[in-house]
């Protein structure tokens, strides 16, 4: 189980790593990333974090990181699909 917590959260660093809007704040040593989405301010990562835990599609947290307002997305459930949430990130923040 906690190998492919591992494994997901790897493929999603890649897939935001190889993404145009995105950007890793750090590749993630265990299954915690944190990431920026380009131009965003705080507000927006607060609404579109609010929003779609509220739809149930994603949890995923603004947090503070030195001062700014990053993602954080958690892994600890190992049916955690890397491609849903992948797409997740495509579909909502392109």
């Amino acid at each position: 189980a906690i190998e492919t917590c591992l494994s997901v959260t790897r493929d999603v660093a890649d897939a935001i790593e190889r993404s145009e809007h995105l950007e890793l704040v750090a590749y993630p040593e265990l299954s915690i990333i944190l990431f920026r989405r380009l131009g965003w301010s705080a507000s927006d990562y607060h609404d579109w974090s609010a929003r779609l835990a509220r739809d149930g599609i994603v949890l995923c947290v603004p947090t503070l990181c030195l001062g700014e307002t990053v993602l954080r997305l958690a892994f600890v459930n190992p049916h955690t699909s890397a491609d849903e949430v992948i797409s997740v990130l495509e579909d909502t923040l392109s």
